[in-house]
């Protein structure tokens, strides 16, 4: 009998401790994608920076930062130090723990966020278990799910359900005019002065819901085209 993997162990005893990033992830992620998409940028925006850098906070960060006008490389890079600072903090503390671990140290170290560290400064590792391969695929599982998530908001973010739309709308009570107003009488068309006395208002239902509706159908024709 063949004896099993180190990576396939590791990956076992692994994945049961990210199955709560997972359930956060994958829905953070999803609102971030779904941002990015609303903001202008195509679906590959998200997907791509969940892999670059890998660092929630920072993406949405940085996702208004490339809607500035002008933003200047000292600014961005200044606001990603203050904002990703505590992972250093992070880093000095696995020191001893990533000793040893050889190739795979160089990904530990960039695949660091607050879940990962988390999970692999408090698991205690099965015996038996290869440690490096554990944190290892701790740190891919953990950027997968951000990964899935980012990316299936970015492309379902730019999806219509094909639900209908539904909003409220209010209108201001419409008065009467007591101003007398020229007209004319619609049976000879001669001119004559109307003049309400007391309160008339009209009912605008009727008038009301063509004119939402081309106004919301408006709206939703703007927003195709910016996207």
């Amino acid at each position: 009998m063949h004896s099993k993997s180190p990576a396939v162990a590791a990956l076992k005893a692994a994945f049961p401790h990210t199955i709560p990033i997972f359930a956060g992830f994958l829905f953070l992620g999803m609102t971030y994608g779904v941002y990015m998409r609303t903001s202008g940028f195509s679906f590959w925006y998200p997907m791509i920076m969940s892999v670059v850098i890998f660092g929630g906070s920072l993406e949405f960060v940085a996702t208004s930062m490339l809607l500035a006008p002008f933003a200047p490389v000292q600014q961005v890079f200044l606001m990603a130090v203050m904002i990703q600072a505590r992972h250093l903090f992070y880093g000095i503390s696995m020191l001893d723990k990533y000793k040893g671990t050889g190739w795979k140290k160089p990904y530990l170290i960039y695949a660091m966020c607050d879940e990962t560290f988390s999970v692999n400064y408090t698991a205690e590792i099965p015996e038996g278990v290869d440690r490096g391969w554990f944190y290892f695929f701790v740190s891919l599982l953990d950027e997968f799910y951000w990964f899935l998530g980012a990316t299936l908001g970015g492309i379902l973010g730019g999806l219509s359900t094909g639900m209908p739309i539904v909003f409220r709308a209010a209108f201001k009570p419409t008065p009467s005019i007591a101003l007398p107003q020229q007209t004319v009488r619609l049976s000879d068309g001669a001119p004559v002065t109307l003049e309400l006395r007391g309160r008339h208002d009209p009912c605008i239902v009727q008038r009301a819901v063509p004119c939402v509706e081309a106004a919301a159908a408006v709206a939703v024709l703007d927003a195709a085209l910016e996207a």
